[in-house]
């Protein structure tokens, strides 16, 4: 009887375990979330500091080396970002996503379908490689001047 309620006792704890990750993840979500529409704004400016650079006659020649490059990676980041949402929403609807009046719902607590998609769907070797082409695409980027 003891072994018994040892048993329920630790799945009990488990399942707290799993809703305190569950939390901590989706409150790592919202802070990234925050970060990348901050960092958005930002690459924006940049942007169109860059371009200004470009017509002015003094920043010209520089600018212009690094235009091209500031655009190919921003066409980088917004392809790699594209498949990245496609995951997340695939994800979501393989956790039974329903949209109630514009409210996205699904069940935040349903681990299988990472497992799912992740690792028997293969998405996360796809998933990896796309990150390592990006990185490879991205590094001439800089090292050139």
């Amino acid at each position: 009887m003891i072994n018994i309620m040892y048993l329920v006792l630790t799945a009990i704890l488990a399942l707290n375990v799993s809703a305190q990750i569950i939390q901590a993840f989706k409150t790592v979500d919202e802070s990234l979330m925050k970060s990348t529409s901050n960092l958005s704004k930002s690459n924006e400016v940049i942007y169109k500091s860059l371009e200004e650079k470009v017509k002015d006659p003094q920043t010209a020649e520089k600018a212009k080396i690094w235009a091209p490059k500031a655009q190919l990676a921003k066409t980088y980041s917004a392809e790699l970002m594209s498949y990245m949402d496609q995951l997340k929403m695939e994800l979501k609807q393989g956790s039974g996503l329903r949209v109630e009046n514009g409210v996205e719902e699904f069940k935040l607590d349903n681990l299988d379908a990472s497992t799912r998609i992740f690792e028997k769907g293969g998405k996360g070797d796809e998933l990896k490689k796309k990150l390592d082409d990006y990185k490879q695409k991205c590094s001439p980027l800089i090292h050139q001047s």
